[in-house]
């Protein structure tokens, strides 16, 4: 079927529904156009920042029907990309083969998890190993203490991303401004802070913000956690997504994030605005 047949047959459906469902039709086809190529801090980023929430959220709610949240998921990857190729002019010194931070704790959202652990699952066992012997390594140590035991992420190979293209936001949003601080810093010879972008990190709170507050929209849980262990709890717990969809915690006694955004001002404010009624 041709582009303009496509779009009859749309628009002959969406005559179709009841007045109020053809508003709300109309209503995600307006957000999904002001956040097509991610979210710009140059422009206007809290109506950008809530309407990708609001997407993320009906695209959230699809997927709890489905029982599955690939979707919404990898939607949201495609966004931060996006969002990442509107700094392209920011100076950063984050190249490939430069893996400094991929030897620290990673923080991921239970979407972003789900999708990894289906991702993982599809390739070499190799792979997975790798991940189980990332877990074994960093499991006994705290956020706090985790700076001081740095280990390869399993994805690592040759110090390159081995799921660049479907790294999580986190990985996807870091930026250094020098790497040989970066380098210092890792590796404990240093305690200097990682100079990093005003911008890179505006772009990375968006996309954060617009995932907790759709996950708050959605009656998900908006927690993060470390990344290895939540992966293996992933791989090890049968019917793991649709439990965790179904309201079972299949993640107490996971590490958590204890830094994340949830409870800032912020999310409550944007949250208000993205979902005024």
């Amino acid at each position: 079927m041709g582009a303009a047949k496509r779009r009859k047959a749309e628009i002959d459906r969406l005559k179709a529904l009841p007045r109020e469902q053809q508003e709300a039709y109309q209503a995600l086809r307006a957000d999904e156009r002001i956040i097509e190529q991610g979210i710009d801090i140059e422009g206007d980023p809290e109506a950008q920042v809530t309407a990708l929430a609001r997407v993320l959220a009906h695209k959230f709610q699809s997927g709890i029907e489905a029982g599955d949240l690939d979707e919404p998921t990898s939607y949201l990857l495609t966004k931060a990309q996006r969002t990442l190729a509107k700094l392209a002019d920011v100076p950063v010194a984050c190249k490939k083969g430069c893996s400094h931070c991929c030897n620290i704790w990673v923080s991921a959202s239970v979407p972003e998890i789900f999708y990894l652990a289906k991702l993982l699952r599809g390739q070499a066992s190799g792979r997975e190993m790798a991940v189980r012997k990332a877990h074994a390594a960093t499991e006994p140590y705290t956020h706090e203490q985790r700076p001081y035991h740095p280990f390869p992420c399993g994805f690592l190979e040759n110090n390159e991303c081995s799921i660049y293209e479907h790294r999580p936001v986190a990985c996807r949003l870091a930026s250094s401004g020098d790497a040989e601080i970066c380098a210092r810093s890792y590796n404990n010879i240093t305690d200097e802070n990682i100079p990093t972008s005003v911008a890179y990190l505006m772009a990375r709170e968006g996309v954060s913000l617009s995932l907790l507050i759709a996950l708050q929209k959605a009656g998900l849980p908006q927690e993060q956690y470390e990344l290895n262990a939540a992966l293996v709890t992933a791989l090890d717990t049968d019917d793991a997504e649709r439990r965790w969809l179904a309201g079972e915690d299949i993640f107490a006694g996971v590490k958590q994030d204890p830094g994340g955004l949830k409870d800032l001002p912020e999310v409550a404010h944007l949250y208000k605005r993205a979902f005024p009624a």
